[in-house]
């Protein structure tokens, strides 16, 4: 399914305006940039992981190459983490981000200021908008759709990802290595288990929490595209 973007911004500006359009467009294009941004880093990441284990690890135990007595390859290694790590965490940002700039494009397109005492964009928050979504029975799908985000499993742990950040600490990528021969993937990166307000996140691998986090944030974005249009036609 797809969205049809202008088709929105259309209809936005037949009921609010030019100016309205404008601004609901500049959510809408921050939220596509943002979601080009995930994928940009989710790829890089993976080719640079399959890369680096095909050339440098092979059959050898990660044990070995992080410790090695050689220091130009273990300077290969803590380089190659420093990569994987910036593209890990540019990756959480880009999604965490998503929900917000959704939160406020829904905002804006339903002009939701009339619902209450009108607020400045950077008051627009995505609690404040389900609030302002609960006045309007004809709102509850796009309620719901935001919702989905905040119930998402691979979603919250992306949350947490980003809030730990943000505010204690990052959770830092390692190279987590399987010695008993019952995993498929012998090696993999791992979010190392971290807790956030008293909720406990165990380790992951990366590609198991920002794959599922990423297409949910992108098949939300073109469900509730496609609901705006219907809710302003």
């Amino acid at each position: 399914m797809t969205w049809d973007i202008s088709a929105t911004l259309n209809l936005i500006q037949a009921r609010y305006g030019r100016l309205q359009r404008e601004a609901a467009n500049h959510c809408f294009q921050s939220v596509h940039q943002r979601l080009r941004y995930g994928r940009f880093h989710y790829t890089a990441l993976k080719k640079d992981f399959d890369a680096f284990k095909e050339a440098k690890i092979g059959d050898r135990m990660v044990i070995d190459l992080a410790w090695s007595a050689d220091d130009g390859e273990r300077g290969e290694y803590l380089e190659f983490m420093d990569r994987v790590g910036a593209h890990a965490v540019a990756c959480v940002q880009s999604i965490h981000a998503v929900a917000d700039l959704l939160a406020t494009s829904v905002y804006v397109s339903l002009n939701l200021n009339a619902y209450g005492k009108p607020v400045d964009e950077h008051a627009i928050t995505f609690q404040l908008t389900l609030d302002r979504l609960a006045l309007n029975s004809h709102h509850a799908t796009a309620a719901n759709l935001l919702n989905k985000l905040r119930t998402h499993p691979s979603f919250q742990h992306v949350d947490a990802l980003s809030n730990k950040a943000k505010h204690s600490g990052m959770i830092r990528p390692t190279m987590n290595e399987d010695w008993t021969g019952t995993r498929a993937e012998r090696i993999q990166i791992h979010f190392e288990g971290f807790m956030r307000k008293s909720t406990r996140y165990p380790s992951v691998a990366i590609i198991d929490v920002l794959g599922p986090a990423y297409e949910q944030v992108s098949k939300v974005t073109v469900d509730l595209g496609n609901e705006l249009t219907q809710l302003l036609t």
